[in-house]
């Protein structure tokens, strides 16, 4: 068993570090402190009075949340800004068509070069 700081509560703080997971490390200052509170005896008696605590020195649970928060955040920019560029193609594609189909109005004999595109994107 490794040995960890020992406060005078009979408490002790164990802090590991990614680096060199088998060697304490000195220990942060705390970031929440729990506490347990009742008005029954019997459970208050049933309570051990020592408290453990494993502290991770470089936030490794704090680390990888914020790395996916930030991979989260980009991409759904990243689609928003394909979304977006879509709906501009889809609307000049559109106009394109509008076009296409007027000219054929006009010279109905003439394919448009739309049209013609997309024959030959699809061969």
């Amino acid at each position: 068993e490794v040995p960890g700081a020992v406060s005078a509560a009979g408490g002790e703080t164990l802090t590991i570090s990614k680096a060199s997971p088998d060697t304490l490390v000195p220990a942060l200052p705390a970031l929440y402190y729990l506490v347990l509170a009742t008005n029954d005896s019997v459970i208050a008696e049933r309570l051990t009075p020592r408290l453990s605590v494993l502290s991770d020195s470089e936030e490794w649970a704090y680390s990888d949340y914020r790395k996916i928060y930030q991979a989260t955040q980009s991409g759904g920019k990243r689609e928003a800004a394909l979304e977006a560029r879509c709906a501009a193609l889809e609307q000049q594609i559109l106009a394109l068509e509008a076009q296409g189909n007027s000219a054929r109005l006009s010279h109905p004999a003439e394919e448009s070069w739309l049209t013609r595109l997309r024959k030959r994107l699809s061969s």
